[in-house]
This record gives C-alpha cells, sequence and structure tokens, in this order.
C-alpha cells in the first residue's frame, strides 16, 4: 500500500545542505509521513545516491541504459535499473 500523497514535490530550496547530504530525502519522507527505511528512491546521480544511502533508504539507480553510468551507480551501492519500466517489478508492485 502506498501512503497517501499530499505535497510531493520537495527541492533543494526547502533544506540547509543538498545532496550528497541526505537532507532532502528525509525531508521528503518526512512531508511524506514515511519512513526512511520504508522509502524507495530513483537516482540517476552519484550525489543523490549517496544521499539517499545516508538517509537509511533504498535506492534504484537508473542509468538509461548507459554502461559506464551503470557501473558507477552500482558502485556507489544503488540497484540500478536502465529502463524505468523495470522499477516496479523490483520493489514488488507486479
Amino acid at each position: 500500500m502506498l501512503p497517501q500523497l499530499g505535497r510531493s514535490l520537495f527541492t533543494a530550496q526547502d533544506v540547509a545542505r543538498g545532496k550528497p547530504a541526505p537532507d532532502i530525502f528525509l525531508h521528503a519522507a518526512e512531508g511524506m509521513g514515511t519512513a526512511p527505511k520504508a522509502t524507495v528512491v530513483i537516482e540517476d546521480s552519484l550525489p543523490g545516491v549517496t544521499g539517499a544511502l545516508s538517509a537509511g533508504m533504498r535506492v534504484i539507480g537508473y542509468s538509461g541504459g548507459r554502461d559506464e553510468d551503470a557501473r558507477a551507480l552500482a558502485s556507489a551501492g544503488a540497484e540500478v535499473v536502465d529502463s524505468l519500466d523495470q522499477v516496479p517489478a523490483l520493489i514488488g508492485l507486479v
């Protein structure tokens, strides 16, 4: 069951420190009423992967099919997909 989505736009302007600090991810989870450990972040950047992992969240790295990006995201600790179509199955929604 997905949480009720209220405010769902969060930006670096909402927090004191941007990525790779975990601030924006923790702020978004709090704003959505979700515990960090129950949150899945989809990221395409190394600072984003680092920040989300520091927040204690599951991170899916989106590589867009670029092998070099896939390797870098995986090395940073993300589970990597090359298509967003892969995400629902990866997180158990299908």
